[in-house]
């Protein structure tokens, strides 16, 4: 993809993102001339923390240390049904054909438009979160390739292959993918960090494993 640039930039490059549908390119420049923050040193303590901990039961996205149950919103799962209908008249096509491309491409818009729905799920949710006023923000490191893995196979001692329940671990697969935690714990952090002056307030958000702010 070649474009052309009427502007010069100053700085090094620190990263550029190029996007085809639609067409637009972002870059990111480092400025040595902008003066870095070093934010005030907080310690945190119970009441300016709060906890965040990923539930996938029934509508419920998050829990807060609160008390608060924030809603789902499952762009994926609201979606499916669509997919689904586009995918199959994809594959009824002949290969190569043009109305296959076109059913390719209006498949890959449906999949652009679940993945900014959720994104801006995520900052709203994070918006809600931090609006709180807490200080620091701790949750659980999650590994969601191992939550999402398969299920081992398992067999009896004359090999034959016994149910695994991978059939209802396939949908609670899809749930965590459709959920994308780690993403709203990374949108949270970079929201509470530009959310306030760092003049007068610091926010972090940390990483533990295990429980936290529990009694």
């Amino acid at each position: 993809m070649m474009r052309k640039c009427h502007v010069r930039f100053l700085g090094e490059g620190d990263k550029a993102t190029c996007s085809p549908l639609p067409d637009y390119i972002t870059i990111c420049l480092e400025d040595v001339t902008v003066p870095r923050v070093t934010p005030d040193t907080i310690a945190p303590n119970w009441d300016n923390s709060m906890g965040l901990d990923a539930v996938l039961h029934e509508d419920v996205y998050l829990a807060t240390s609160e008390g608060e149950l924030l809603p789902s919103f499952k762009p994926l799962r609201r979606n499916q049904a669509k997919l689904d209908r586009i995918s199959q008249k994809r594959n009824k096509r002949k290969r190569g054909s043009r109305c296959r491309r076109k059913l390719a491409k209006r498949e890959s818009k449906q999949h652009q438009r679940i993945a900014r729905s959720r994104k801006d799920f995520q900052y709203k949710t994070a918006h809600k979160v931090v609006s709180e006023g807490k200080k620091f923000f701790f949750h659980e490191d999650l590994n969601l390739r191992g939550l999402s893995k398969r299920n081992s196979p398992k067999q009896d001692e004359n090999g034959k292959y016994l149910p695994n329940g991978q059939s209802a671990k396939s949908g609670l697969n899809k749930s965590w993918i459709d959920a994308d935690e780690r993403s709203i714990f990374s949108t949270t952090g970079q929201h509470s960090r530009k959310s306030w002056s760092s003049s007068y307030f610091s926010k972090s958000c940390l990483y533990l494993n295990g429980f936290v702010l529990s009694e």
